[in-house]
């Protein structure tokens, strides 16, 4: 039996990487899709780069809680203020905390390509 929120992610990175890959393809410029863990194992699921550089940091959560401390953490360590949402997988979700978008999969999905 699989994990819901392991099957929720997958689900998000399938989608990321397909709008990445089109972006690139486009002419767009030269975008990527990593992650980012530091050496206390704190991570943050997705990062969208362009030209080797961070761009925005995702996070996804299978419920509605409080936003990612990671985002922080990997800004800092960066030296970097980036894009920051949290896709979730509840719907009717859209909202700001601080400078973090929060935001249903649904509506995330269909900002992408």
């Amino acid at each position: 039996m699989s994990e819901p929120a392991a099957c929720f992610e997958n689900m998000v990175a399938g989608h990321l990487l397909k709008s990445v890959q089109a972006w690139r393809d486009l002419g767009y410029g030269d975008y990527d899709l990593c992650y980012w863990r530091d050496q206390q194992k704190r991570e943050v699921d997705f990062v969208v780069t362009l030209n080797r550089m961070p761009i925005a940091l995702i996070e996804c959560k299978t419920s509605d809680g409080d936003v990612s401390p990671n985002f922080r953490i990997a800004e800092d360590l960066l030296g970097l203020e980036l894009a920051k949402i949290q896709v979730i997988s509840a719907e009717g979700i859209d909202r700001l905390v601080g400078k973090t978008r929060v935001v249903s999969a649904s509506r995330f999905f269909a900002g992408l390509i």
